[in-house]
């Protein structure tokens, strides 16, 4: 399972998964941020986190391992 989700991840970030991240976070999501101290609770919070941190990063800095890619 941990594989197609991050081939999902992976599709997502190349613009190819439709349903976006929307379609990958759960509704009740809790993401932690390395940046923030606290849980940020709920998909559109979390939503709003991960754009911004693909905006900030970008780029496909990426290569294979295992059959999944991993930063570089």
């Amino acid at each position: 399972m941990i594989k197609e989700n991050i081939k999902k991840w992976h599709d997502h970030t190349h613009g190819n998964f439709p349903g976006g991240l929307d379609e990958l976070l759960a509704d009740d999501v809790i993401f932690y941020s390395p940046v923030v101290f606290t849980p940020q609770k709920g998909k559109d919070l979390t939503k709003l986190y991960l754009m911004a941190a693909g905006n900030t990063f970008g780029g496909d800095d990426t290569k294979e391992a295992d059959g999944l890619k991993e930063s570089s």
